[in-house]
Parts: C-alpha cells; sequence; structure tokens
C-alpha cells in the first residue's frame, strides 16, 4: 500500500471526524481502566512522560474560564450550547473533585495533551499503518491497492480491533506516538500548534488595540478547557460578547466560525474576519 494520505485529501467533515473519533482514543489511555497499563508502559519506556493530576495553577485557571462561560459575562453566548455548558459542568466538577489527569513531560505539561484532536498527527499515523501493518490492509478489504476510500480508512483506523488483543488501530497507533515515535509526533503536533499560537497571541495584541482590554477575554492557553470547545478568545463588540477562533489560513477560518461569533486568519500581515458575512479586514 503505497498511497500516502495528506491533510488536503480528506473533506471538512471527514477531518471533524477524525478529530471527534481521535479525542475519544485519547480518552481511552486517560480511563479508570486503562490508566495504570498506561504509567507502567510510560514507565518503561518513556520516563520523560508521566500521566497524573493537573497542576493547582492549571485547575484554577480553568475553573476560573468555566465559570466565566457559566456564571459571568460569557452566560448568554449563544455559541456554548446547553449540551456544551453541562459538559463544562462535569469538567469543572472532575477538575474541583481531581478526576482529571494530564500527560506532563519532566514535570510540565505536554504536548501529548493536544495529540487527541491533532488531525495531521491521526493521518501520519494511518499513513504509517497503510506502509507497516498487513492486518490493516488486509481489514481495509478493498481491490484497489492504491486507494481506500476515506470513510473506509477512517472506518477501520479507529474501530477495528489490531493484532494487539482488544485495541484498535488507532489505539496502538496512540500508544507508539508516545512511545517509540515520540519526537516525531511531537514535530507533528508543534508545527500545528506552534503557528496557531503564534497568530493567536499577534491577533489578541491587535484586539486589545482596538477593542480596548476590557473588551477583549483571553482564556487560559495551551490545552485550556475553553480552548478545547473550539473558542480562542471572547472580544465585547455592540453591546455584546463575541466568541473567536483564530486559524492559520482563510480556508480553516471559513470552516470554523463559531456560532454567533467570528472567525480570523492572517494573509501576509493583515488579519480578515470571517462572519455570516463576507470577510473584512480588521
Amino acid at each position: 500500500m503505497k498511497k500516502v494520505y495528506r491533510y488536503s485529501d480528506f473533506t471538512a467533515p471527514e477531518r471533524k471526524r477524525i478529530e471527534v473519533l481521535g479525542r475519544n482514543t485519547y480518552l481511552d489511555f486517560k480511563s479508570a481502566d486503562n490508566i495504570n497499563i498506561v504509567k507502567e508502559l510510560l514507565q518503561k519506556y518513556n520516563p520523560s512522560l508521566e500521566l497524573h493530576l493537573p497542576s493547582e495553577d492549571y485547575i484554577e485557571k480553568n475553573i476560573t474560564d468555566i465559570e466565566w462561560v457559566l456564571d459571568g459575562p460569557g452566560k448568554d453566548i449563544e455559541y456554548w450550547t446547553k449540551k456544551k455548558r453541562e459538559d463544562l459542568r462535569n469538567i469543572r466538577k472532575e477538575l474541583l473533585e481531581n478526576e482529571i489527569v494530564l500527560y506532563h513531560e519532566q514535570g510540565e505539561w505536554s504536548l501529548v495533551n493536544l495529540f487527541d484532536n491533532n488531525v495531521k498527527l491521526w493521518i501520519d499515523t494511518m499513513n504509517y499503518m497503510l506502509n507497516e501493518d498487513p492486518k490493516f490492509v488486509e481489514d481495509l478489504n478493498y481491490d484497489d491497492d492504491d486507494f481506500v476510500p476515506n470513510d473506509r480508512l477512517i472506518d477501520v483506523f479507529f474501530n477495528y480491533v489490531s493484532t494487539t488483543p482488544y485495541l484498535t488501530f488507532a489505539q496502538v497507533g496512540f500508544l507508539r506516538n508516545i512511545l517509540v515515535e515520540f519526537d516525531t509526533a511531537k514535530e507533528v503536533v508543534l508545527g500545528t500548534y506552534t503557528r496557531g499560537s503564534n497568530f493567536e497571541d499577534e491577533f489578541i495584541t491587535l484586539a486589545k488595540r482596538k477593542f480596548g482590554e476590557d473588551n477583549v477575554k483571553v482564556f487560559s492557553s495551551k490545552g485550556g478547557v475553553i480552548d478545547m470547545t473550539g473558542v480562542d478568545l471572547c472580544i465585547y463588540e455592540d453591546g455584546k460578547w463575541l466568541p473567536v477562533q483564530v486559524k492559520s489560513t482563510k480556508s480553516e477560518a471559513e470552516r470554523n466560525v463559531p456560532k454567533g461569533g467570528f472567525s480570523i486568519y492572517k494573509k501576509g500581515n493583515v488579519f480578515y474576519k470571517k462572519k455570516d458575512s463576507p470577510i473584512s479586514e480588521i
């Protein structure tokens, strides 16, 4: 199987599906059933990485963020639906009751916590399976050796059991990325995270200058709970708070417009805004 799949080969709905399934795979390795097994593997094969409770600082900042959304100025923002608000209440409870664990590297928050929904990393892992795992290719059960439909590729990768008992190909891939291909996997994630993070920092500086510091709400960065809901910051404009998502490209901005708010992308030295209306320069 020589076909190499790229990010651009997948449609927006397919990428979203990979993102959701990737998140579920990640959560499998933080569940009560698997956490001790993973800890033993980390201690044996990757002692620089640990799985344990988040720091007090992480908990405090994220609870503050959640309460801003649930009970503070963000309580009327339509983007956070009833379901999303219920999820945030559950996360707040888990944080307060020490039920959430995170990957730490040398005592610090690790990029592994961003492995969950990084579509490029999952595609990279699928490509590895296509070229290195005969059972994965066999289970795809497709006649054309040069091409497998995206939906079939995703289904088998995330749902079929691999040669390792009880583990899907995606679960095996996740373990491989944190135990064997740790640095390579981090490079993939860092490549997408760093660029987006830099754009976000630049835009926050611009937004504070344009709208005023009191009218810009910046949430906890680097793996913060609110960031995981798809919002990078909020801006107070025209008498109400609006959710904002910062993306590195126009196409990503067009696909990720938070309901009731807007997305931002940068072209050259200019930031552009995408609402439900034509894109406008900031």
